[in-house]
């Protein structure tokens, strides 16, 4: 598609060919009461157990020192490859601490599911009090709680803002506010009602000046051609004739993201409206692999996505 420069008068309207990472990778948990059934109906109600690690060597095997191997006892998949200091912690123990919440009647449990190939395991909280709208713009917030076997992560807990017009999930850093609660990977972590005060306080918080944000930057008016003064500093100028021309042919693609079907008229033309139009490009330009679900559900649990970023620090709000 190429936006009329004229009218600027394309509908932005649902794109219901989109899913949310969440949707597309885990399981429906809505009504489950607490995180054991939710465990179950995700199909995460297995163990790990860590193993020695040999290799093979010379047609011996010799044990591989301060190593060891996480094995899941379902089907005796390996996960990932630890040293002496990882302490294992099961997803029965990881989630429960979510029950304090549930319980409070202050979130539920609305979706499960596992990535790279189980090595990360996650869920998803609904707060009850969870909507945004920027300019008729509807958002939602949720809570994802998160953690691996392969021991790349420590036990996650952060808010993300999913935006309901393209499926775009924004998990975004912003200035003074703190957006990820972390815990060790230990087993004492289940069932401290504290730990999940200060997950839902963190993302009720976090809710708050997410919006606020927003509403700063609808209230930036940007004229066409700031827009491409902007988009030209996201991508500069390539060195040789045809690097320049696929730079070209990105910066065309931006623009229409920008003022493209997801993006209603009433923040064409503002800061908000320019930064999702990058996040929707960012997210969805390059088709549809059949990786795409996972690859944003990891880049929601990390602070932003790189092209995203650039132009949220370009507009300075």
């Amino acid at each position: 598609m190429r936006i009329n420069e004229e009218t600027m008068s394309v509908p932005a309207q649902f794109n219901s060919e989109r899913n949310a990472p969440w949707n597309v990778l885990g399981t429906e948990t809505v009504g489950k009461l607490n995180a054991a059934d939710a465990i179950q109906a995700a199909g995460l109600d297995w163990n790990v157990e860590l193993a020695p690690l040999r290799a093979s060597y010379n047609g011996e095997f010799l044990n591989v020192p301060r190593k060891h191997a996480v094995v899941r006892d379902s089907d005796s998949k390996v996960l990932g490859v630890v040293g002496d200091r990882y302490e294992v912690l099961q997803n029965a123990e990881m989630f429960s601490f979510l029950d304090g919440i549930v319980d409070a009647n202050d979130a539920h449990y609305e979706v499960a599911g596992h990535a790279k190939g189980g090595s990360v395991v996650w869920m998803m909280l609904k707060p009850n009090a969870n909507e945004i709208e920027i300019n008729g713009d509807p958002c939602e917030a949720y809570l994802l709680a998160a953690t691996s076997h392969d021991g790349t992560s420590s036990v996650i807990v952060k808010p993300i803002i999913e935006r309901l017009w393209c499926a775009n999930a924004l998990g975004w850093a912003l200035k003074g506010t703190a957006n990820t609660f972390r815990a060790r990977h230990t087993a004492s972590l289940g069932g401290k009602i504290d730990e999940a005060r200060t997950a839902l306080d963190l993302t009720l918080t976090y809710q708050k000046e997410f919006e606020a944000y927003a509403k700063a930057l609808a209230d930036i008016e940007l004229t066409l051609s700031q827009e491409r003064e902007l988009i030209g500093k996201l991508v500069l100028p390539g060195k040789t004739e045809s690097q320049e021309k696929r730079r070209e042919t990105q910066r065309s693609e931006i623009l229409d993201a920008v003022h493209g079907p997801t993006i209603q008229a009433e923040n064409r033309f503002n800061a908000w409206g320019f930064v999702q139009g990058v996040n929707d490009y960012e997210l969805w330009s390059q088709g549809r692999d059949k990786g795409r679900s996972e690859k944003q559900l990891m880049h929601a649990l990390r602070p932003s996505h790189g092209l995203t970023e650039r132009a949220r620090q370009m507009i300075g709000a």
